[in-house]
């Protein structure tokens, strides 16, 4: 009996360690790119990486975007439209009165969401097509949440925020002991990303806590926003890559073309790849000439930071675009571990 306790945490560790590469390599490439940025332009080279990223990744989202509307239905092209809409209405009334806050926990939950639907993805073998935020996912969203406002909230003293920040790294790292220790058992089996939402959590809590020793040191450090913007384009190109490596290929799809035959070739790791080196260099070059060479001003409306920040909404509120499942078997999300 103790042999198959012990066969079983074995199975569940070892899945816990697949499930959990991507997003370490993802944490990694976003603290060392930060850290490069930083040391070499100071504050200002944390904007650059942000906007110079995040063209590629929302002309990205927006093609495959596109093409789930261009396989669907009249429907899925009137939710488009309709989230065009709303990204107007966004972009107005923050151009009326800032929405700072409201930006930021709007892509808080954007990130989150994903990393949520990226798990389930891992976990399935690429296979997933169920409901992101069923009633596990609704409980780490709101977890996620309550962090995300905690960490708005107003402290006294120069230190208040960083006792926040451990206190709350002590509590993250109790949790993902006692999950990852799977006890009490029958309620941590039950719940197999428990483990893994936890240490991601204690990393991102740490993360913060860190920026907040740094700007107490006066060092060149981002914003917790700009982490998580980093995290999150590299966390979708590692996942892509993942995704792409283990595609079997459609010869029907190989016949697209257009749009599709492009997406086709972006779902192929040598395809992916090339495009996404040759994206990021070019609008990084752009951005690298506007925010340190100053060539242009022509070149402040695409590459500003203040303007950017239209552009991400554009790509949070797109985003929800619903999937296209038809014909496809419904999985459900995080009932069991996979073994």
């Amino acid at each position: 009996m103790a042999s198959g306790n012990q066969s079983t945490t074995v199975i569940e560790s070892a899945s816990l360690d697949r499930l959990l590469r991507g997003f370490l390599i993802s944490y990694l490439l976003t603290a060392v790119s930060l850290g490069l940025v930083g040391y070499l332009w100071g504050r200002v080279g944390f904007d650059l990486l942000i906007v110079g990223m995040g063209w590629p990744h929302v002309i990205f989202g927006f093609l495959f975007n596109l093409g789930k509307v261009a396989d669907g239905d009249r429907g899925y092209r009137v939710a488009l439209a309709s989230l065009l809409l709303v990204t107007l209405v966004i972009g107005f009334v923050n151009s009326m009165r800032p929405l700072t806050t409201i930006i930021y926990l709007y892509f808080t939950f954007h990130a989150f969401r994903d990393e949520i639907f990226i798990y389930h993805q891992r976990r399935t073998g690429y296979r997933f097509f169920g409901r992101v935020l069923d009633r596990n996912g609704l409980g780490i969203m709101l977890g996620a949440a309550v962090v995300a406002l905690i960490g708005q909230l107003p402290v006294h003293g120069p230190n208040g925020k960083l006792q926040l920040y451990l206190g709350l790294c002590v509590v993250a790292g109790l949790l993902s002991g006692m999950a990852c220790l799977f006890w009490p058992k029958q309620w941590v089996r039950r719940r197999s990303g428990l483990c893994y939402a936890f240490l991601a959590l204690l990393l991102f809590v740490g993360a913060a806590a860190v920026i907040k020793v740094l700007r107490m040191h006066a060092l060149s450090s981002p914003s917790f926003f700009a982490f998580l913007v980093v995290f999150h384009y590299f966390s979708w190109y590692v996942f892509s890559l993942e995704r792409a490596g283990v595609r079997p290929t459609s010869p029907v799809v190989q016949q697209a073309v257009g749009l599709g035959a492009f997406l086709q070739f972006l779902r192929t790791v040598p395809g992916f790849l090339k495009a996404v080196v040759a994206m990021n260099v070019f609008f990084m070059g752009c951005a690298y000439a506007y925010y340190i060479l100053r060539l242009s001003p022509a070149l402040r409306v695409p590459f500003d930071f203040k303007f950017f920040i239209y552009l991400l909404v554009f790509h949070v509120t797109t985003s929800f675009v619903p999937k296209i499942s038809r014909g496809v078997t419904q999985l459900k999300p995080l009932k069991a571990a996979v073994a």
